[in-house]
């Protein structure tokens, strides 16, 4: 049985899951004791309730809370007041060329090797690389800070951040230069929120930014007949990719904390539960396989980035980074296949919410 076979069994099986959940009732408990809401309109109205819901700041290092992600209703108002505008896409029109140079740089240096492992030659580089240069951040430093994400990897997604890695952030925020945002925010930020906010960048837009475009890759290797049609109509590239970011959510859910008791499905949930906001429920809804016909991808709603006031930050740069790759990677290698075996093994974050191709070796001709 093939890799995307049992991808696509996976997640059909989940879905009967969701299904057969909704049946029990309005809410189920789930593995970590959590409380889980199971019908969409439920799911999509808490995950837009930022008054009496607040996210948990469990297992995160307690000297460098996430910001704005750990921050109380009030303080994260004021974080995303601040944060929201740079992330737009017209405030960030400098980094597009960017992206595109650094894209085509990749690609361009496996194209006659005939083979690429894709996630750490390609996709990891990009999105790091990507990072940086948002964050004003030297392009020098793309190799000492890979290896320090790849120090920080050993650790439980749980565990503190590594001394390694906040001091070299540390000295980083002092250098950064504009037009990146760390530059635009210090007069808005003290420098510990800054410290603050971009480890958060690091320890969760790159991986999820690598883990996007290894699953993209894979559904063009394994589907000779979706990737021609990308080929034929590049304008379909933003569709597939929207498809591909809802069927591999890197995040299975958002958590939340009650602030006071609240009514879910008719059922009172007292203050200070946990709950689980699962984005997979609301992204399988539309189905479980990436469809075409006529020369169109079917788009279908996606949640993966969340939804209202904490909804991604980042989903705009993560978007672009996917498709620019994608055009890029057709258009310089129009055929190509994941490499013998042909297996693709996952790796699932210690809180089961993170998951992305461990390696991604794809091979073509030359």
């Amino acid at each position: 049985m093939t890799t995307r076979l049992i991808w696509q069994l996976g997640r059909a099986q989940e879905r009967v899951e969701q299904i057969e959940a909704r049946r029990t009732g309005p809410l189920v408990v789930s593995r970590r004791g959590a409380i889980c809401p199971t019908r969409p309109e439920d799911i999509v109205a808490l995950l837009r309730d930022t008054t009496r819901l607040t996210h948990p700041m469990r297992g995160h290092d307690d000297a460098h809370p996430w910001v704005p992600t750990g921050a109380a209703p009030a303080q994260h108002a004021r974080y995303r007041a601040v944060l929201n505008p740079l992330f737009r896409p017209r405030a960030l029109a400098w980094l597009m060329p960017s992206i595109q140079e650094h894209a085509a740089a990749l690609v361009d240096a496996v194209a006659a090797k005939g083979q690429c492992e894709a996630v750490g030659e390609i996709g990891r580089r990009l999105a790091t690389q990507t990072l940086l240069t948002l964050l004003g951040l030297p392009a020098g430093s793309l190799e000492a800070l890979l290896r320090l994400l790849a120090q920080q990897a050993e650790f439980p997604r749980s565990a503190p951040f590594h001394a390694d890695l906040i001091e070299y952030v540390s000295q980083a925020i002092s250098t950064a230069r504009p037009p990146g945002i760390i530059a635009a925010l210090r007069d808005e930020f003290e420098e510990v929120e800054i410290l603050s906010f971009v480890l958060l960048l690091f320890g969760a837009a790159i991986e999820t930014t690598t883990a996007g475009i290894g699953f993209a890759l894979f559904e063009l290797a394994t589907d000779p007949q979706l990737r021609s049609l990308l080929i034929r109509h590049p304008d379909q590239i933003g569709t597939f990719i929207n498809e591909v970011v809802r069927l591999y959510s890197p995040l299975g859910y958002c958590p939340r904390v009650t602030l006071e008791e609240i009514t879910i499905g008719g059922v009172r949930v007292p203050p200070l539960t946990e709950l689980e906001l699962s984005l997979r429920t609301l992204n399988l809804d539309g189905g479980y396989l990436i469809t075409y016909s006529d020369d169109k991808v079917h788009g279908r709603p996606y949640y993966s980035f969340g939804a209202g006031s904490r909804r991604c930050l980042g989903m705009h740069v993560a978007r672009v980074q996917l498709s620019v790759l994608v055009a890029e990677f057709v258009r310089c290698i129009p055929r190509f296949t994941v490499a013998p075996p042909g297996r693709v093994e996952l790796n699932v974050g210690d809180d089961s919410t993170r998951l992305g191709p461990i390696t991604m070796p794809l091979q073509w001709p030359t």
